[in-house]
């Protein structure tokens, strides 16, 4: 945070922010607050502190800024946003009592593997889920040609499989989305916008609120969840008008 703020302070005296006629840009990241997140939670005591540390550093920034710019504060619009929501960690719920916890999709797909195998034949090059990104399962459609099962067949295998894991809430193929044959309500919404045929899984595992892949470290975003999408935003100073809205 510190070194994020000393590089915008030499930023603007080897630039001139603001004093070259026109409306200057700038764009600052304090990528530390993402890092730490992920690895710790959002409600780890470490992230109390680095908010702290990044209010004093907004704090010195605006300072500068109403010392150095002509007209200060009030000539200055400051946007304050993040580029993301995310879940609590599931250990910080868990101490709350809020259901939650973590997926090993590698585990997963690798039972299911066995399971293909029994029902299609053990295939002489790769696997048949060739592979897993979030609880996206990725068939590998090359096999299939020579095999007694069919993509259909093997999408609607996983779903049925993955349905019984009481950690997902829904499941779907790339078969139900081109059918139109999708999960109600919200998912469907977001799985209109969002599903791309061939960067989508084949079957997409969409788990219960407030737990995430395994190797996501401590906490993450991976979902269609309101903690997940909202993300506030604050704007301050030149033609703002106060208020919630």
């Amino acid at each position: 945070v510190e070194m994020t703020t000393a590089a915008v302070e030499s930023l603007f005296d080897g630039e001139k922010i603001g004093l070259n006629g026109g409306i200057d840009f700038v764009a600052i990241s304090f990528s530390s607050h993402d890092f730490v997140g992920h690895r710790h939670g959002a409600n780890a005591e470490i992230m109390k502190t680095m908010t702290l540390a990044e209010d004093a550093s907004i704090a010195k920034i605006r300072k500068m800024i109403d010392k150095k710019i002509p007209g200060g504060l009030k000539n200055t619009l400051f946007v304050l946003t993040g580029d993301h929501g995310v879940a609590p960690s599931p250990r910080y719920l868990k101490d709350t009592g809020i259901l939650s916890g973590t997926i090993n999709e590698e585990s997963i797909a690798e039972k299911l593997e066995a399971q293909i195998i029994k029902s299609c034949g053990n295939p002489k090059e790769g696997k048949w889920i060739e592979a897993v990104v979030d609880f996206n399962f990725f068939i590998n459609e090359k096999i299939i040609t020579n095999s007694k099962c069919s993509l259909s067949s093997i999408q609607t295998e996983i779903k049925n499989s993955l349905l019984k894991d009481d950690r997902f809430v829904q499941v779907f193929t790339q078969d139900d989305y081109e059918n139109k044959k999708l999960p109600p309500g919200q998912f469907a919404r977001q799985i209109e916008k969002t599903f791309f045929r061939g960067r989508s899984g084949h079957v997409v595992g969409i788990q219960k609120p407030f737990y995430i892949n395994h190797s996501r470290n401590e906490a993450s975003h991976m979902t269609g969840y309101t903690y997940d999408r909202m993300v506030p935003i604050i704007f301050s100073g030149f033609g703002i008008k106060p208020g919630l809205y």
